[in-house]
């Protein structure tokens, strides 16, 4: 603003050879002067209205971040409390005589069983298909060696 207004004097003294009245330049000096301060105003203000806008998103990412770090804990503990009870229902079966153990497995979703026998001490799993129907053991077998990524392990290990 002040850069425009010493322009607009340099100007005017460095060309009094041609004719300006002072009155319309004074005028005219008057009204850029008024733009220009508008113009501040209207900036400021917007600016104002910016800062004021980032403090309310920056509430909010920290809000946000809070919750977010909330519902890991949550899923952490929750996942956490859901392998102990799976696991205790592994080691339920293994405590289980075989017979009985055969006879809950003929019920149980093939891909809960195959969990679970996956799980199992070999000896207790064995004992357990040895017990059941050779129709559903074969299947479980065959599921349990079809473990996704079971076969890389394998060959990792067999490498080592």
């Amino acid at each position: 603003m002040k850069k425009a207004l010493v322009i607009i004097v340099i100007t005017s003294l460095l060309l009094p050879a041609l004719s300006f009245s002072e009155e319309p330049l004074s005028r005219y000096l008057l009204k850029k002067k008024a733009e220009l301060q508008e113009r501040e105003l209207r900036l400021k203000t917007r600016e104002e209205a910016l800062k004021e806008l980032e403090l309310r998103v920056d509430k909010k990412i920290k809000q946000y971040n809070s919750l977010l770090s909330s519902l890991e804990k949550i899923i952490k503990e929750l996942k956490k409390a859901e392998s102990e009870n799976f696991l205790h229902v592994v080691k339920t079966y293994e405590k289980m005589p075989p017979e009985e153990a055969a006879a809950q497995f003929e019920q149980l979703n093939e891909d809960m069983a195959v969990k679970i026998l996956s799980k199992m001490k070999e000896r207790k799993a064995a004992a357990l298909l040895a017990r059941m129907s050779p129709d559903r053991a074969a299947r479980l077998i065959e599921k349990l060696t079809s473990i996704k990524g079971l076969k890389r392990l394998v060959s990792k290990i067999r490498k080592k």
